[in-house]
């Protein structure tokens, strides 16, 4: 985030410089409002560029920043929560991994692990076990870089046998919007195949299919 504030203000004061050093530019050409509507353009577009993924990326690929950032709001919070869903959905360790600090701490369960590495090799182990996986998650409460979320998501094991878990989690965030820490309780509940609720096509849920409400069950 720094280095991003850094080349804005480097290009801004250049530019400055450069009209500073040529008077008749700015009285004749920069103080007319079809000129100051385009330089708001052009700085504009030099914002978004700076500000793309690609370059948001550090040499090795990684990006510098995971918005929306802390401390976070009531919508902000609310599309960190919906973004976590959506990744999980794809059941993609690799990836999934990426929205997490190099050193991330997590508590799944009974398991204490930290690091990327270990949440790919935690991640591929549960969706080797956890079939037809489909998850929904909702905002319970928030404040700064923390969030809590309480999820269910349904699943069957090779034998077919179905079960409906239920968890809640604690999310901790640094200020580029990684996750750095991540604590969650769960419950497995078995359940008649007949007895499912989240029938959706593998993959992220649809934006009509409804989320938890409030009900328990």
């Amino acid at each position: 985030m720094l280095k991003r504030i850094f080349q804005n203000w480097l290009w801004l004061a250049g530019f400055a410089q450069w009209t500073l050093g040529n008077p008749l530019f700015y009285r004749k050409v920069l103080r007319a409002p079809i000129c100051l509507s385009l330089l708001t353009t052009i700085c504009t577009d030099r914002y978004n560029i700076l500000h793309t993924d690609e370059n948001r990326q550090t040499p090795g690929g990684q990006y510098m920043s995971k918005p929306p950032f802390p401390p976070f709001t009531y919508e902000t919070a609310i599309q960190k929560v919906r973004a976590a869903e959506d990744a999980w959905n794809t059941r993609e360790p690799q990836r999934i991994a990426l929205a997490y600090t190099e050193d991330s701490q997590w508590r799944n369960r009974a398991e204490f692990f930290v690091g990327r590495k270990a949440i790919v090799e935690f991640l591929t182990r549960k969706w080797n076990k956890e079939l037809d996986y489909r998850l929904i998650k909702q905002l319970w409460a928030f404040d700064k870089n923390h969030i809590a979320v309480r999820f269910q998501y349904e699943w069957h094991d090779d034998s077919g046998s179905w079960f409906r878990a239920y968890g809640n989690e604690q999310w901790e965030f640094n200020e580029e919007g990684y996750m750095q820490r991540r604590e969650a309780s769960i419950n497995d509940v078995p359940i008649e195949e007949s007895n499912r609720k989240f029938y959706w096509p593998l993959g992220p849920r649809p934006a009509d299919h409804p989320g938890l409400g409030e009900e328990v069950l």
